[in-house]
């Protein structure tokens, strides 16, 4: 580490560090006049990227950051348009572009591979922080506003509203902020920086504007910069740009320390949810540990964490979930260190509130003799081998500047250098040697951090079906209250401000405003594909090996395909819960948690899961249960062996390890079922068009679900029964390829060990498939059909809406023109009548061209009539938009960047491997890049008349509650209205959490 005394573009050099593990130079510089912070990271990394971030310590829970965040994006000083940031999606190939907002901070990312478009970029998003226009009308819609229904009743809507409305929606979510806010109840993070719904409404425009004022001055910014472009030329962007315009100002107070407790707490809340309180609950242990600048021990609780908590042997995980207080381990469960003082929660869920004490008793004896008996030197040596094959693996794939760039922030935004939470090679070479030096060391960090450490929080959180009415009721009565206050001038006025905002947002941008937003030109980007190398090798017996032999930096990525298209009925819907047993299970002799040890010894990654699609030319189906591994050369014997034990020997006569992992299986799906409403809602919209997506949905769907719920009802031996015969079937009857991603010096002697180590991938075939009946009294839900749409019913404050009509094939002329539009209705149409108008926090067109299906689809919605009407006209309506060959060139160009992402050696394999699977040639993806890049406004026109046509085999389904089902329109005879009114009456309940 260097300090001198260089000025550069005002800004003073304060420090130079050498940072080898990522082969990069860090310089941190202040800007003399402001006092503006930019880290950067000089590599030789092509992908670039650049961040803006501050402090913004929230002072209550109105969401004044989040909604910031959303607004500062919405037009600027140079940028007067409504929304710079769509107009940048539409246009740039940023390989990363987005912003958050975390508890205590604001941070604006981007990257590009391509020079031209990251200084764009910077130049938009540098703007948009430091000169944002904050339109009062902007504040409405991101925010909170006052609306009038069809109905005529009062109500409250924005984007971020709603995307809290729905956050609070999730049991799981509601657990997590219940734990983050209770442990710190005197400093910010007792607050919800994100907005809780309740509070939203309490914050007005002077506020909003004021936070800006203090927390965004250069002052406060903290810019961390990544990739080959020189510093100099970065800093005199800054300067030229922005910061020219500034004087010094004064950082606003720091966040504070939480003053320590004497005593435990314990928090219990009733959160909405149909599930049996006695049994769906939560119950979480959280301790408040110590400062994230502190390198070390918070290296050291990473590594903790994940010898507890981390792999299905780890001591504590083991413990809960044999325990029989509660089914799997409850969502906050883990470290947290990317706030002022790091934490570590863990718990149950599946459980009981009224067991409480017995699960904190539980914890506390399970950590105290975890101590007194010490931890397997081999879980140890594997957990830390695991952190250095990261470290390794980190610098050969995509963004890996947003990686460091989280890292930095830790410490960085709390007073440290940029580097103090950045480091890895020393502080655990330290980590390594204490551990070896003081067998005690981690066990001592247990004593103090938990069971000596007062500073304890129980959160339990309960579902109440009633809960979900009483919270609705409340707001009823609070806009009641609201309501009865105002005149006949607070309804005009609430309505002409409607009104105004419509027309705003109806409003076309100003041409010149569009015109000075920097952009690329068709130049800028490849009109030739990349090309990805493969060979394919035939080992033996007619098994292949599609082999990609590139720099990999010393790791292998070995994956095992198994072709498993062809089962059906119940042998097709145990799938996904035998590939869940494939990677945490034992073998004979050795125990499931003996042989997790083990993997974790050998294995960077080590996982299985199951792909559905079908080829692109020949449209035959194609389902793959997957092994995929990743492990370092020199543990190739190692790996080999263990691979061969895991797919071959699998061990399921412990009932009791199966029955704790069907639960958790079914666990994680009832808890997505918020997050990921719009998939599950896809999912099922797909499948009434097309067999290939109705396995899919089988597979991963809510009939999976349903069906991982009646498994649960059965008898766990004989469950166990037909996964075994299901398991033999599926490895032993050679349909296997293998894809290996190595060194190009590793593959002849990998391909010659293969056969030899594997040999129980060929060791016979079998010739029928297992007919296994095991739910008899499970029936599979209908599906949505044309005409007939579909309501999955749960709790939820939001709506999430899928619509799905055919499309074109990928190998087909029309593919290059349908994508571009699926692009334009994401990146404008759909953004403004669903988003801007409507306040869904997404919405979505995508175009599938395997199974030849275009999807439309809106996330955390509070609409349904209008967001289902915007997909009914979206055809229509960009055609009467106009579609110029500027807009068309943009979107071209967006396209193309999407294909210049960099990718990992892993991915890169993968990627080669499932071409040539599906029939995507390269051939093939350079006739539809030359189409793409010789699209006119007619050809594009043509398809969006086509797409119109085929509304007619539209299959809809959406996620939405019993309350938004019951205030549809009953007399309208709108044709959205009138499908939603049929999905009312074809409702499948379902339980979420």
């Amino acid at each position: 580490m260097s300090t001198g005394k260089q000025l550069t573009a005002g800004f003073r050099l304060q420090d130079t560090v050498e940072m080898p593990e990522f082969q990069a130079t860090g310089t941190w510089w202040q800007h003399e006049a402001t006092g503006c912070e930019v880290f950067h990271l000089h590599c030789d990394d092509p992908e670039n990227m650049f961040a803006f971030g501050f402090p913004t310590v929230p002072a209550d829970s109105t969401g004044v950051a989040h909604i910031l965040e959303h607004t500062v994006l919405c037009g600027s000083r140079r940028y007067p348009l409504k929304d710079p940031f769509l107009r940048m999606l539409q246009s740039s190939v940023n390989t990363f572009l987005n912003a958050f907002t975390f508890p205590d901070k604001t941070v604006y990312p981007a990257a590009s591979t391509v020079e031209k478009d990251l200084f764009n970029l910077m130049s938009v998003y540098g703007d948009a922080v430091f000169f944002p226009l904050l339109d009062p009308a902007m504040f409405r819609q991101e925010g909170h506003r006052l609306v009038y229904d069809l109905d005529g009743a009062l109500g409250i809507s924005g984007v971020v509203y709603n995307e809290m409305l729905g956050a609070f929606s999730s049991q799981e979510s509601v657990e997590m902020r219940l734990c983050l806010n209770g442990l710190f109840p005197d400093t910010a993070y007792g607050h919800e920086s994100g907005g809780d719904p309740d509070s939203i409404p309490h914050l007005n425009y002077q506020e909003f504007v004021e936070f800006h004022r203090t927390h965004y001055h250069p002052r406060n910014a903290r810019v961390f910069l990544y990739g080959n472009i020189p510093a100099e030329r970065y800093l005199e962007f800054l300067q030229e740009e922005f910061l020219q315009h500034f004087e010094s100002g004064s950082a606003p107070n720091p966040i504070g320390s939480q003053p320590r407790w004497s005593e435990p707490r314990r928090i219990v809340q009733r959160v909405p949810g149909q599930g049996d309180p006695e049994a769906t609950a939560s119950v979480t242990l959280n301790w408040l540990l110590f400062p994230a600048v502190d390198a070390e021990r918070v290296m050291a609780f990473e590594v903790l964490s994940e010898i507890l908590l981390g792999t299905p042997g780890s001591p504590l995980q083991k413990r809960l979930l044999e325990s029989g207080l509660g089914e799997d381990l409850s969502s906050p469960s883990g470290y947290e260190s990317e706030i002022f003082e790091t934490t570590f929660s863990v718990g149950l869920r599946g459980t009981s509130a009224r067991r409480v004490e017995e699960i904190e008793a539980f914890v506390l004896h399970s950590i105290a003799e975890i101590i007194q008996q010490g931890f397997d030197p081999d879980l140890v040596e594997g957990t830390l081998r695991r952190f250095e094959f990261r470290t390794r693996e980190l610098g050969s794939g995509g963004n890996v500047g947003l990686h460091l760039m989280r890292r930095a922030y830790q410490g960085w935004m709390h007073g440290a250098t940029p580097w103090e939470t950045l480091e890895f090679s020393r502080v655990f070479a330290a980590l390594r040697q204490r551990i070896a030096q003081e067998p005690g060391y981690l066990g001592t960090l247990l004593q103090e951090y938990l069971l000596d450490n007062p500073h304890r929080l129980t959160v339990a959180v309960v579902p109440d079906p009633a809960r979900e009415q009483e919270d609705a009721d409340r707001r009823r009565q609070y806009l009641a209250e609201l309501e009865a206050g105002h005149g006949p001038d607070d309804r005009e006025r609430i309505l002409r401000e409607e009104e105004d905002l419509r027309r705003f947002q109806e409003q076309p941008d100003p041409p010149e405003a569009v015109a000075a937003l920097p952009r690329l030109e068709l130049d800028d980007v490849p009109r030739e594909i990349r090309v990805i190398p493969q060979e394919v090798l035939q080992l033996r017996d007619g098994v292949s090996c599609c082999t990609t032999a590139i720099d990999s930096r010393g790791i292998v990525y070995l994956n095992i395909a198994l072709e498993v298209g062809d089962l059906d009925g119940e042998a097709e819907l145990l799938l996904p819960f035998l590939s869940a047993t494939m990677t945490g299970l034992g073998v004979p002799g050795i125990p499931y948690d003996q042989m997790s040890h083990r993997i974790g010894l050998v294995f960077g990654g080590f996982r299985s899961d199951i792909e559905v699609t079908d080829h692109a030319e020949t449209q035959q189906p194609h389902a793959i249960l997957w092994l995929r591994t990743k492990f370092l050369a020199q543990y190739a014997d190692e790996a080999l062996d263990l691979i061969d034990q895991v797919l071959c020997r699998a061990d399921f006569s412990d009932t009791a390890r199966l029955r704790e992992m069907l639960v958790e299986q079914r666990n994680d799906y009832r808890s997505s079922i918020i997050h990921n409403g719009s998939g599950f809602a896809g999912l099922r919209a797909d499948a009434g068009l097309s067999q290939i997506e109705l396995k899919e949905e089988r597979l991963k769907g809510i009939t999976q679900y349903l069906y991982l719920d009646a498994l649960l009802q059965q008898p766990i031996e004989a469950v166990r029964a037909g996964l075994e015969r299901l398991h033999d079937t599926v490895v032993r009857r050679c349909r296997t390829e293998l894809q290996l991603t190595c060194d190009p010096g590793l593959v002849g002697d990998l391909t010659s060990r293969i056969p030899r180590q594997l040999g129980g991938l060929w060791a016979r075939e079998y010739s029928t498939l297992p007919d296994i009946v095991l739910a008899r009294d499970f029936r599979e839900p209908a599906l949505p059909a044309v005409g007939r749409p579909e309501a999955l019913v749960t709790s939820t404050t939001v709506n999430f809406i899928a619509m799905a009509l055919p499309g074109s094939l990928v190998f087909q002329p029309e593919f290059a023109a349908q994508t571009l539009i699926s692009h334009l209705l994401s990146t404008s149409y759909l953004w403004e009548r669903c988003r801007m108008q409507g306040g869904a926090y997404g919405a979505s067109a995508s175009l599938n061209g395997l199974s030849g299906i275009f999807r439309f689809v809106t996330y955390r919605d509070p609409q349904t009539t209008a967001s289902l009407q915007a997909f009914l006209e979206a055809f229509s309506g960009l055609e009467t938009d106009g579609l110029d060959p500027e807009l068309i060139e943009t979107a071209v160009i967006a396209l193309v960047g999407k294909e210049l992402r960099p990718l990992s050696p892993g991915a890169q394999g993968l990627i080669a491997y499932r071409r040539r699977k599906f029939g995507i040639t390269d051939e093939l993806r350079q006739e539809n890049r030359d189409r793409l890049l010789g699209l006119t406004p007619g050809q594009v026109t043509e398809q969006l008349q086509s797409l119109g046509e085929a509304l007619q085999q539209a299959v809809v389904s959406m996620v939405s509650s019993q309350d938004a089902l019951q205030q549809l329109p009953a007399d309208t005879q709108d044709p959205a209205a009138q499908l939603l009114r049929l999905a009312a009456e074809n409702q499948i309940r379902i339980i979420s959490g």
